[in-house]
């Protein structure tokens, strides 16, 4: 994999892990479900993006 690859998907991961805490906070369910659905998040929209950029 190339290094702006990894970036872009670590990125959207980190991004959709804040997001994934908001949630949790705002709706009341256990904080690790936000984080590791926010992460999952990131990682496929960051692979769909690099995967779209190739």
């Amino acid at each position: 994999m190339k290094k702006e690859n990894e970036d872009v998907i670590s990125t959207a991961a980190s991004l959709g892990m804040m997001i994934g805490i908001v949630f949790a906070i705002f709706l009341d369910s256990p904080v690790e479900y936000g984080i590791s659905l926010g992460l999952l998040n990131g990682i496929l929209l960051g692979s769909l993006i690099s995967y779209k950029k190739r």
